[in-house]
């Protein structure tokens, strides 16, 4: 069996190894992300170390971590980590197709760290090839949490890079870039970037825009809206208090208590509270974005609500997206 056909049956089975992980990620949702990282560190470890043993090479492990490139190594263990650890949390939290779109694109962000960094170069069918996948990526993607997928996609690049590039010189444009400066006091010549470069780095930059805008905003618009989700919660629970004290629930949020809760808007004042109804037995409450605050324009979860059971909802928009 030839080098090239060992390398395509091992990378088959790394892929479907990797592809039905997750369920197994799943299955420990109620274990922190941490231990379960740990786990698999440890035990990879155990099982590298008996490979090695039984191929009679701990000598080499030995002098590799004695050696100049302990440096090195430690910083590409530390990236692997980070990868494995981001990938466990995604899917024990439920985000399996967003992570694995950073696996789609893996081979994608490898073409482009070969020819920045290691200066291979494309014929034109392969660079329309990853042109057509670049716009696969780039174009339909509107899922939350990408960031988790470019993210792992990026620190999983950086491990590669680090480990391959003591074997082979970097003479990509990204290495050319480097050493411009050298070059340009002794008085050497440096050729500029090819066409297919340009398009390459375009295609790499047009990617992660389109990865980390709307998934900036996603995040900043989740992490506002827990403000109102917390005044939300901080109101049921006096709204509680309140029926204990004076046998009822109160019927305004703003006004002092026995009237109110003296509740009238959120910690920072990003959502007025309200309560659309009470009586003896139930309440209903809300929080709408105030004017002029950065929630003022949220399209998506103009409302939100709470009532005496704990059951959440929103309007337009369901509480899968906007209590989440």
């Amino acid at each position: 069996m030839s080098e090239w056909t060992k390398g395509f049956w091992a990378m088959i089975a790394v892929c479907v190894t990797w592809g039905l992980s997750p369920i197994y990620y799943r299955a420990l949702a109620g274990v922190p992300t941490v231990e379960v990282l740990a786990h698999r560190t440890i035990w990879s470890l155990a099982l590298f170390l008996a490979i090695l043993g039984v191929q009679g090479r701990l000598g080499q492990l030995r002098a590799a971590l004695s050696g100049r490139q302990l440096g090195r190594i430690a910083f590409a263990a530390l990236t692997v980590s980070t990868n494995w650890g981001m990938f466990i949390w995604a899917v024990q939290s439920g985000h399996v197709v967003q992570s694995s779109l950073g696996y789609y694109i893996f081979p994608l962000a490898a073409v482009v760290m070969g020819v920045l960094f290691f200066g291979e170069s494309l014929t034109r069918v392969q660079a329309l090839a990853v042109l057509l996948a670049a716009v696969a990526v780039a174009v339909p993607q509107r899922m939350p949490a990408r960031w988790w997928a470019s993210g792992g996609l990026l620190v999983g690049q950086v491990a590669g890079l680090v480990l391959v590039s003591p074997n082979y010189r970097l003479h990509g444009p990204a290495a050319r870039l480097a050493r411009r400066g050298a070059g340009a006091v002794t008085g050497a010549v440096q050729r500029g970037f090819t066409l297919l470069e340009l398009l390459v780095c375009m295609a790499m930059v047009a990617i992660l825009a389109s990865l980390a805008v709307p998934t900036w905003r996603e995040i900043v618009a989740r992490s506002q809206r827990s403000d109102g989700q917390s005044a939300l919660y901080a109101l049921a629970t006096a709204q509680e208090r309140h029926r204990l004290v004076y046998g009822r629930y109160a019927e305004a949020a703003a006004p002092a208590p026995p009237v109110g809760l003296g509740l009238g808007l959120s910690a920072r004042g990003w959502y007025e509270l309200s309560i659309d109804h009470a009586d003896a037995t139930r309440f209903n409450a809300s929080a709408r974005p105030a004017a002029g605050s950065p929630r003022a324009g949220d399209g998506a979860c103009r409302l939100l609500t709470i009532d005496e059971t704990g059951l959440r909802g929103s309007a337009p928009e369901g509480p899968e997206t906007c209590w989440r």
